[in-house]
């Protein structure tokens, strides 16, 4: 992991394979950068305290930084959301299309209109 784009705010994803951790840190979990302070960045590990990160400590390889896309998860449920009741509208449009095009293709008997054209298949053995 490269040190010098990393800023106090950030995250970064623990990989393993730390020498000195004892069970403190969990593998995959992402981490807030709390502190730098010169060539060492400082992790909150929530329940253990903290956590420094660095060459002397020979563990900046077992960390990465984790990206950070710009859009809020609640942004990305509003925006689905949003798709779901688009796709809902559209389904109900093609329901109704296809009741009445059901209707239309009704055959006559008498005077009322069969809207159902159902087959059936009988065991003849």
């Amino acid at each position: 992991m490269s040190l010098e784009n990393v800023k106090i705010g950030d995250k970064l994803r623990y990989l393993g394979g730390d020498p000195v951790n004892g069970g403190q840190l969990v593998r995959g979990f992402v981490y807030d950068v709390v502190d730098i302070d010169g060539d060492v960045i400082v992790i909150d590990t929530i329940d253990n305290g903290s956590w420094a990160i660095g060459e002397d400590y020979r563990n900046t390889d077992c960390f990465e930084k984790v990206e950070e896309c710009g859009k809020s998860t609640l942004d990305l449920i509003t925006n689905l959301a949003q798709e779901v009741a688009k796709l809902k509208r559209e389904l109900s449009e093609l329901r109704r299309d296809v009741q009445v095009q059901a209707y239309e293709d009704g055959v006559n008997i008498g005077n009322q209109k069969l809207l159902r054209k159902e087959v059936y298949i009988y065991d003849t053995e």
